[in-house]
């Protein structure tokens, strides 16, 4: 026959695998009440989410001279910010000829800029 202290040893042993179950039950409920209130606020904002993916909804269409004028406002701007080949711009050219001795060369200056997170400094040769 049990003592008394195996009874209240399986009763506080059962209550805290009950309150560890239901705790866990708790949990996964909110989780999935969040999931569902964040689905119609997107729902709300016109965005469609489900488990077969993601739709988006909106209010016009883009045609094909609209979608023309947005790709070539994209690249006139990429083209425009990019400093590759424009005139006047001779610092990032290698220089073939000799050095003036007052100006240090580019390979110098890199040098010079060129510092590791340490204390020490990383010189590339």
């Amino acid at each position: 026959m049990a003592s008394w202290i195996d009874i209240v040893s399986l009763v506080l042993t059962l209550t805290a695998v009950a309150a560890l179950v239901s705790g866990v039950l708790y949990v996964i409920r909110q989780f999935s009440l969040w999931v569902e209130s964040t689905k119609e606020s997107l729902k709300n904002k016109g965005v469609h989410v489900s488990q077969h993916g993601m739709s988006v909804k909106t209010s016009k269409r883009m045609d094909r001279e609209h979608y023309m004028d947005a790709t070539q406002r994209g690249l006139i701007k990429a083209l425009n910010t990019s400093t590759h080949g424009k005139t006047g711009s001779t610092e990032s050219l290698p220089s073939n000829g000799p050095t003036n001795s007052s100006r240090p060369s580019l390979v110098e200056s890199e040098k010079k800029r060129h510092f590791s997170f340490t204390k020490k400094a990383h010189v590339s040769t």
